[in-house]
């Protein structure tokens, strides 16, 4: 496999990568920041807006105002530590579970029809 079809590979990953989160995301009322959270909060069985932050960069502000979205759309629910009133898990729903497979179901099917050919 020469350099050039692997960069044509995945400049096509890409591309539709792109296109297909868009549609989720519209399809969903949610925007690509707070469906790349919700991936993150869909890895692990509880998370904390902090443990978001260190993951992907984003500023404290812009991860809890996307949770407060997932939250009203029912993706996800919070939950005060015991221990610690301050620290707040945040936990997906089962409808996060339908999303994600959905996303990584047609990524791969849309993606292989165009390596294929």
């Amino acid at each position: 496999m020469s350099n050039s079809s692997v960069i044509n590979d995945a400049l096509i990953v890409n591309k539709h990568y792109h296109l297909y989160i868009k549609d989720i995301c519209k399809d969903h009322s949610l925007s690509k920041t707070a469906l790349k959270i919700l991936m993150i909060i869909n890895k692990k069985d509880e998370v904390t807006s902090s443990d978001i932050c260190k993951q992907t960069f984003l500023k404290p502000n812009l991860v809890s105002m996307c949770i407060d979205k997932l939250k009203s759309l029912k993706l996800v629910s919070l939950l005060r530590d015991s221990i610690d009133k301050r620290k707040i898990f945040i936990r997906k729903t089962s409808l996060v579970s339908k999303i994600v497979e959905k996303v990584e179901e047609d990524r791969y099917q849309n993606v292989s029809k165009d390596l294929g050919k």
